[in-house]
């Protein structure tokens, strides 16, 4: 299989490096490592240098969750078949991070293959627990046919942190939608499963990437969420809304945190972060109500609303 990696990058910082240093300890080595840059002034281009990546600068203004992600796809070699998509905080965990990875791909109707997040070393509690749930340990292949009825949103979820494309399904869905201010993953493994291809989560294939959000960077997060649910309200009414997994969700949080000694974090901080991320998300779906400047102080994509 000849694949690609690609990663866009803007002050990706000191942990870079080590994110380009995992890719080159893999077993199975890319034919094409490309990092596409939106200005950062850091040492991002260089330590890029040093590990022999192709570069492509962009304007920071022009950066787009799925345009960007699509233009990195315009600029692979005809050969590659696959592109594995990294974010510049996610470290391969292991030298078969990446061949775990792409063996989803033996099943043909895989369009799409994301795999495991562990914690980073300094995850919180919250962020740990976010993980835990989020990527268990067993495997599975989501796909319509599993379902009689409607199916559930969870069916759909994926991440571009660390996930892998079959480049010809990814063109023969469209690509990612774009402009996109968040969730291109998701609308693509939605377009991938309504169209009878299947969603691989691979746990064999580990990396570590987490984030301890702060509360206001979990609102800015769940308010783009909320604005991009509304923008494809019509493809994702194929599905089962968010609500009953999201009740999933606080319980398991709640029960992690109990049984982890956090007793305080779950009796006052999860009551207090529930009611900010489902505050954002509401007020996200329904942004195209407030001024312009109100929805650039409350998202976390400012660019997005720029344009």
């Amino acid at each position: 299989m000849n694949y690609a990696i690609a990663i866009p990058t803007y002050n990706a910082g000191s942990l870079f490096k080590s994110v380009l240093q995992s890719i080159a300890e893999q077993d199975v080595q890319p034919s094409q490592l490309l990092v596409m840059d939106s200005g950062s002034d850091d040492d991002t281009v260089k330590i890029s240098e040093t590990y022999n990546a192709q570069i492509v600068k962009i304007n920071n203004r022009d950066f787009d969750h799925g345009g960007t992600r699509n233009k990195c796809m315009s600029l692979l070699k005809e050969e590659v078949t696959h592109v594995v998509f990294l974010t510049q905080d996610a470290v391969l965990a292991s030298k078969q991070s990446i061949s775990m990875l792409l063996k989803a791909f033996d099943d043909p109707k895989v369009a799409v293959a994301y795999g495991r997040q562990l914690p980073a070393k300094n995850a919180s509690k919250i962020a740990e627990h976010s993980r835990v749930f989020n990527y268990p340990a067993e495997s599975k292949y989501e796909n319509i046919e599993n379902y009689s009825g409607k199916p559930s949103i969870k069916t759909i979820f994926s991440s571009n942190s660390y996930a892998a494309y079959d480049r010809r399904l990814f063109d023969a869905l469209g690509q990612f939608n774009a402009p996109s201010i968040m969730s291109e993953d998701l609308l693509f493994a939605a377009k991938a499963i309504l169209a009878g291809h299947s969603v691989c989560y691979q746990a064999t294939a580990k990396a570590y990437h987490s984030h301890n959000y702060t509360l206001k960077q979990n609102f800015r997060r769940y308010f783009d969420t909320g604005y991009s649910h509304y923008l494809n309200r019509k493809l994702l009414s194929n599905f089962r809304t968010a609500e009953k997994e999201g009740w999933k969700y606080i319980a398991s949080e709640l029960k992690f945190l109990f049984l982890s000694g956090h007793i305080l974090s779950a009796l006052f901080y999860v009551p207090l972060l529930t009611g900010i991320r489902y505050l954002a998300f509401k007020v996200g779906y329904y942004a195209r109500y407030w001024p312009l400047k109100i929805n650039i102080r409350l998202s976390m994509n400012k660019q997005f609303w720029k344009k």
